[in-house]
């Protein structure tokens, strides 16, 4: 005996709204679920964006998308084209895409193997639609017929004003958090530098635009303070500008703390989470060591900067994000790439401006201005004698400003207790190093900088393959280098070939072992 036949599937989806509301962006994964069921679809999306060629779409929910059409820089292949035409005109039926020639031989249809589609505008009639609910069937399924499409028109109605909630929703969270994010004070730059003066001033031209800025310099050169410079000195510097140290967090948990995730998407998500480039709303986002993301995060990067959108990890639909992207480094990128362990085109996409900070040791000009200014902030009655200035200025600085604040602490702590000069420097600054005990300088500091470069390079490759005993595999773990990435640095090298005595090409022959 057959059972009760189901309700019409407006009235299903219409019980699952009235259903619960707490969560209309989990609601409406549900509601696209029932529609892509009833009406057996392949896939089911829901889409956001504007009609027109560039208009571009944010994906708010999907259904029948395989994890592995969700890489991280594309999104899943669907009609572009009969997204826009729905958005234009209203809503579409393509029973046979075979038999469209605007869309039979579109790469998405002719991928995909779209054999059947439709895409209805969500809105109230005479009201701007919202977004577009997109169906379809692949290979030889039956094609849709215009009863489906009156089904789905009639479940757009009341798709429409849930989409609305869960937008409303996401826009009052973000202004809450702008209300609550107290702004920090603008970066204070201390310089008397040219240099930082020119760095400063590459600084000032990008604050106007939202071109992705690198940061390079060594650790401690005050790289963060330049980037909130950026921030500071543009439109952006009323909304929140939120750093992230990619060495900081642990690489498992790093896209889950950029991205945010879903709950249940790995051991310990017990409740969902928004990322730091949703937190950043409409501010900077600082990837600060962008050089120790893992490969894998790289990719879901790119999509963020190509595409605007971010996916939460274990989640099936991406959130538009307009935060903007300063990162930052230590690392040569340029030399990264080569070696295999950063992708070249997100390498060029965050090379936006560079702009880099040089170490304190060459700009000493910087060094009397900003240990006074440290002295200032810490409110201490100190000031620099004659002797500690020439000592300040003498002392190499190798941690660059970090040491140099660290210093002028140590300075502020003991100089009521140390009246000697000579006593407060070996305190201060540690005991001099006598000329004769220094260690000889290498030869190749005194070359030009690519002939230095290259003399290093084969000094260390010679070095290496000596340490592994000719294995290349055992010689790329001690480089902290992929096998492939050595290779390209042994074939750019005229390192000697362990045991052979040719120069050139390392033998692909020898050490195969670990």
């Amino acid at each position: 005996m057959l059972g009760p036949a189901p309700p019409p599937l407006a009235d299903e989806v219409l019980s699952l709204v009235a259903g619960a509301v707490e969560d209309p962006g989990s609601l409406l994964e549900q509601v696209l679920g029932c529609l892509s069921r009833r009406l057996a679809a392949h896939r089911g999306l829901v889409l956001v964006g504007e009609a027109g060629p560039d208009g571009a779409f944010e994906l708010v929910a999907s259904y029948g998308v395989a994890e592995a059409d969700f890489d991280g820089v594309r999104p899943p292949a669907f009609s572009r084209t009969a997204v826009h035409r729905a958005l234009r005109a209203g809503p579409l039926l393509v029973a046979d895409t075979a038999s469209d020639a605007g869309l039979a031989r579109q790469p998405s249809v002719v991928e995909g193997a779209i054999r059947s589609l439709m895409a209805v505008p969500m809105a109230a009639p005479g009201e701007t639609p919202l977004g577009v609910v997109y169906l379809d069937r692949r290979g030889a399924a039956e094609v849709y017929t215009a009863d489906a499409l009156s089904e789905l028109v009639r479940s757009a109605l009341t798709v429409a004003p849930l989409l609305a909630a869960a937008r409303a929703a996401h826009s009052r969270r973000l202004e809450e958090r702008s209300r609550s994010w107290t702004p920090e004070a603008p970066a204070r730059l201390v310089y008397a530098s040219p240099a930082m003066g020119h760095a400063l001033d590459l600084a000032r031209r990008a604050a106007g635009h939202d071109l992705p800025v690198l940061v390079t310099g060594e650790s401690g050169t005050g790289k963060e303070v330049l980037a909130r410079a950026v921030h500071d000195l543009g439109p952006r510097a009323r909304r929140p500008f939120v750093p992230v140290s990619c060495a900081a967090v642990v690489p498992e948990l790093l896209e889950s703390e950029l991205f945010g995730h879903e709950a249940g998407a790995f051991t310990g998500a017990d409740v969902p989470r928004e990322g730091l480039f949703v937190l950043a709303a409409e501010g900077t986002i600082f990837l600060d060591e962008v050089g120790e993301m893992p490969l894998d995060c790289q990719a879901r990067l790119l999509r963020v900067l190509d595409q605007g959108a971010v996916r939460p990890v274990g989640a099936n639909r991406w959130v538009q994000v307009r935060s903007r992207v300063v990162s930052a480094t230590n690392r040569d990128l340029e030399a990264e790439v080569e070696a295999g362990r950063f992708r070249r085109d997100l390498f060029h996409r965050l090379d936006g401006l560079r702009i880099h900070v040089p170490p304190l040791r060459e700009r000493p000009e910087d060094i009397l201005p900003l240990a006074e200014a440290f002295l200032e902030d810490l409110g201490a009655p100190v000031r620099l004698g004659g002797a500690l200035r020439e000592a300040f200025l003498r002392h190499p600085w190798r941690g660059n400003v970090r040491e140099l604040q660290n210093a002028v602490r140590r300075l502020a702590v003991l100089a009521p207790a140390l009246e000697a000069e000579a006593a407060l420097e070996g305190a201060i600054l540690g005991p001099p190093i006598p000329p004769g005990d220094a260690a000889p300088a290498p030869p190749w500091l005194d070359l030009p900088l690519r002939d230095a470069e290259e003399t290093f390079r084969e000094a260390y490759l010679r070095r290496l393959l000596q340490r592994a005993g000719g294995r290349l595999a055992r010689a790329a773990v001690l480089a902290g280098l992929s096998r492939a990435g050595l290779w390209k640095a042994l074939r750019r090298s005229r390192t000697e070939t362990p045991g052979d005595g040719a120069q050139g090409v390392y033998s692909s022959t020898q050490g195969t072992g670990p």
